[in-house]
């Protein structure tokens, strides 16, 4: 069996302790040095370290600790940590624990674009979420497994989170019994103990196969969880790793116009017209794609139907997306659910309607539009204008290829309540909510300014004539600025 290469990013590891790991730091001049010094024997890469060996066998791991965080104020700057991810490439790991991250907007792009290189060459990157709540990255990316703490777990036990908000899918124990020479310590409750854990059931599971994709290592994480329901079928997917895949869009005839293909993604799409998708499926070669996305943007097609033929005729992996919250789709054999991954509408409808005042304290702006296309350029545009200017901007849609977009997709229930948690969570300084239908306004009715083609303005203002209206027409941008501020 070949040695399994990981690294662990952090405050250096204590060397003396272990064997196999070679340590390196990366300095603020982003010069790398190998070390041959001990770290501090109780700092935190380290005791992130024995929680690990506490719990999987590491005796076939070649560690590697790159030391970014300075011993005083533990803190390290972004280059450093993207210089630190570079090394580990440049290492050939197969694995990166980080129980640390960023929660700074401008730091995300950067971040995403040298952990997707990782994770196109196959790495698997556990991360642990900020202790005080808000967003973190890497550990907020979908092709990174994000963890964070759960008081009610003890030892190894960990749990599944289905669809959560702050994208962190498991959660685990964190307070563990350390002997540190003759003495006995127990960590603190953090997400930065908590990681260690889901870091050695990974080991745990790539000392049976080395080679296994982060996707077989999430499922079998998720299967193992001590919540998971074996009559529930989840697959991860990402819809925005670089993986080979094709987006075919369901449409029918009378509604092509308003569903043209996404200007905004870069992998292959087509439109395929609900009637006749078979025979228009002979001029494509969907066996060149590992992946294959069936986007339902209207809920009058027969989505068993279609869904069960791409099943019966194509080997790879099915993600259907989908805007009905009342649709299931049955797999008919185990190949069927491992293969398949159905989109659930009804992610954030368990947030339950309280007393309390849900109160977003950052401006929200609408936009109304027919046109998905043209709603989702004029969505792009403000984000661009608003980076530029220094803002940062969350964007929501009332449909689930949100996720296909980059965007975040609005629950059909408890809206206000959803978007002051969103707010918080992300703390962000604006938020977006692209919609066609009318009927969002009924549920929610808090925006400051809505932009819409002029002859909507006055259905929209009989529903709420607090708003501000602004033609989709006029210079959007320049307008909004000047009332939101």
């Amino acid at each position: 069996m070949s040695r399994i290469k990981a690294a662990i990013i952090d405050d250096g590891v204590d060397v003396s302790q272990f064997s196999n790991i070679q340590s390196f730091t990366v300095k603020k001049d982003l010069s790398i040095k190998k070390d041959f010094t001990a770290a501090k024997q109780y700092n935190h890469a380290t005791t992130c370290m024995k929680i690990i060996k506490k719990f999987t066998d590491i005796s076939n791991v070649d560690w590697y600790s790159i030391k970014i965080l300075d011993d005083d104020s533990k803190l390290a700057n972004i280059n450093q940590f993207l210089k630190a991810l570079e090394l580990c490439a440049e290492l050939g790991v197969k694995i990166i624990h980080l129980s640390i991250g960023t929660s700074i907007y401008d730091d995300f792009e950067y971040v995403e674009k040298y952990v997707n290189r990782l994770c196109d060459m196959g790495v698997i990157i556990v991360a642990a979420s900020s202790n005080k709540g808000t967003v973190t990255y890497p550990a907020y990316m979908n092709n990174v497994i994000g963890v964070k703490n759960n008081y009610l777990l003890k030892d190894d036990k960990y749990i599944f989170n289905e669809n959560p908000m702050d994208h962190i899918d498991f959660s685990a124990a964190s307070a563990h019994i350390l002997r540190s020479g003759k003495e006995l310590n127990v960590t603190m409750r953090s997400n930065s103990y908590a990681a260690p854990i889901i870091t050695a059931k990974v080991i745990t599971i790539l000392n049976n196969n080395e080679s296994a994709s982060f996707e077989k290592v999430y499922n079998l994480l998720m299967k193992n969880s001590v919540n998971k329901n074996c009559k529930v079928n989840t697959v991860y997917f990402d819809p925005l790793s670089c993986a080979d895949r094709v987006l075919l869009n369901i449409v029918s005839d009378k509604d092509e116009e308003d569903f043209l293909p996404f200007s905004q993604i870069n992998y292959p799409q087509y439109i395929l017209h609900s009637e006749t998708y078979k025979s228009e499926l002979n001029e494509i070669d969907l066996s060149r794609y590992d992946q294959i996305i069936l986007s339902f943007l209207s809920l009058q097609y027969q989505k068993s139907e279609i869904i069960s033929y791409f099943l019966n005729n194509y080997n790879g992996k099915i993600a259907v997306y989908h805007n009905d919250s009342f649709f299931e789709y049955s797999s008919k054999n185990r190949s069927e659910a491992e293969r398949l991954w159905l989109y659930k509408n009804k992610m954030f409808e368990s947030l339950k309607a309280d007393n309390k005042e849900n109160k977003i304290n950052i401006p929200v702006v609408g936009i109304h539009c027919e046109s998905i296309q043209k709603l989702v350029n004029i969505i792009y545009k403000l984000n661009y204008n608003f980076k530029s200017d220094g803002y940062y901007c969350e964007s929501f849609l009332e449909m689930s290829q949100a996720e296909l977009l980059g965007f975040n997709v609005i629950p059909n229930l408890n809206i206000k309540q959803f978007l002051c948690k969103s707010s918080n969570f992300f703390n962000c300084n604006i938020i977006i909510i692209g919609f066609s239908n009318l009927n969002l306004i009924e549920k929610f009715n808090d925006f400051d300014v809505i932009i819409c083609q002029d002859k909507y303005k006055k259905e929209l203002s009989l529903i709420n004539n607090d708003t501000v209206y602004i033609d989709c027409k006029d210079d959007m941008y320049k307008k909004l600025i000047s009332i939101l501020e």
